[in-house]
């Protein structure tokens, strides 16, 4: 089950962070004031520019956590080197577009 909290104002497309709600901590401290920050993004939501596969692999090593003891790689920006974001996306039903180059298997 996916939950959506309607009380956390949506962004305008061209200021969402495609990192979602981890632009909301730093040193592992919540912070909602930081300028990166974007809490309706993933994992709080799910929108088309969110790069989940990115903010899962910063989290699973580690990013949320205060110091570098616990988590050594944690300010690693591990990627999956797939741009997502919201300019690939359009405006209005069904928002997606072609797929990104070599996902249908040939090479384009």
């Amino acid at each position: 089950m996916q939950r959506l909290n309607t009380a956390l104002p949506p962004k305008p497309r061209g200021a969402q962070n495609n990192l979602g709600a981890t632009g909301c901590f730093l040193n592992g401290v919540l912070d909602t004031s930081l300028p990166g920050c974007d809490p309706v993004g993933f994992p709080n939501g799910r929108r088309p520019g969110d790069d989940v596969v990115d903010i899962e692999l910063r989290v699973a090593m580690g990013y949320l956590l205060a110091d570098d003891v616990q988590a050594p790689s944690r300010n690693v920006p591990f990627h999956d080197a797939v741009l997502q974001d919201s300019s690939q996306f359009d405006a209005v039903f069904p928002y997606l577009t072609v797929p990104n180059a070599g996902a249908n298997g040939d090479g384009t």
